[in-house]
């Protein structure tokens, strides 16, 4: 569900940390009880890279195996957390559009992805010694 959207810190594996524009209430999803994404209000990142893809998993919720999420893992210390077999994650559950505060549940994790960065041609090719017939 799309809702607000804010502006997180995300720490890449080579510990480069990056803003990332999210979706709020995803931003603050937790992985195992530990928050692993930011608000940058502390430590402004450097934009993200075109080509860049962020780390995720993939988790249904556990008491309701219909409702799915995507959640950005922003740090790779919870990588481990993550990936385990039967990982779950704790996060909220957006029930209605009401002004009460979300309840948190249990998340199953079905699927993780690390991140990925485009490769980038070089900026330009050496000169082939041929002769096109210019002068």
């Amino acid at each position: 569900m799309a809702g607000s959207r804010e502006r997180f810190n995300y720490t890449t594996d080579s510990a480069e940390i990056l803003t990332l524009t999210l979706d709020e209430s995803n931003g603050r999803a937790t992985v195992s009880g530990a928050g692993r994404i930011t608000p940058d209000q502390t430590v402004p990142g450097n934009s993200k890279p075109q080509g860049f893809k962020p780390r995720y998993c993939l988790a249904f919720l556990t008491s309701n195996p219909q409702i799915r999420r995507r959640f950005i893992v922003g740090d790779p210390a919870a990588v481990p957390n993550v990936v385990a077999p039967g990982a779950t994650l704790t996060a909220a559950v957006y029930a209605n559009a009401d002004d009460t505060p979300p309840a948190t549940a249990a998340w199953s994790v079905t699927y993780y992805s690390g991140e990925q960065r485009a490769v980038v041609p070089a900026v330009a090719a050496p000169d082939t010694g041929l002769d096109e017939g210019t002068t």
